[in-house]
């Protein structure tokens, strides 16, 4: 993968398209393995997955590319959620963010993976450790608390 400083001005048309690609890739299987989680605390949960128009990103327009459509995830119980929203493909240190927005709070994840693995991280208020791994028992602690 062709590295550039941040953030770059313009990228090369390609580039853009193909990052776009990746990135609606990288949040499939996040949200497919998201599923799979929910399956084993939360089996009687609703779930919606759907697209919407991403949020126009300098980038994207500065190389004449048009938005595409992205995957949102939201379960719901009752009248608790926890939703996915995918917020920016571009941003300083990462490969992307997801808001994780909850009833009662707002979270982040950003994706600190190399080339086309991902890594998902919690965005953490600790100074110590600003971020945690987004892993099964991330997920659990979080069905925990919020539904």
């Amino acid at each position: 993968m062709t590295s550039y400083t941040f953030p770059p001005e313009t990228l090369p048309k390609k580039d853009v398209e193909k990052t776009l690609t990746d990135w609606v890739k990288k949040l499939n299987r996040l949200f497919d393995q998201v599923e799979q989680w929910r399956l084993d605390y939360c089996p009687d949960a609703e779930v919606t997955r759907f697209e919407r128009e991403q949020m126009m990103e300098p980038l994207i327009s500065s190389a004449r590319v048009r938005p595409r459509k992205v995957p949102f995830y939201t379960i719901t119980r009752g009248k608790k959620r926890i939703s996915f929203g995918p917020r920016s493909r571009w941003i300083a240190g990462a490969n992307g963010r997801v808001n994780l927005t909850t009833n009662r709070t707002q979270l982040s994840l950003v994706d600190v993976g190399e080339d086309d693995r991902s890594k998902w991280m919690l965005v953490t208020a600790s100074v110590d450790r600003p971020l945690r791994p987004f892993d099964k028992k991330a997920f659990s602690k979080l069905v925990e608390e919020e539904l």
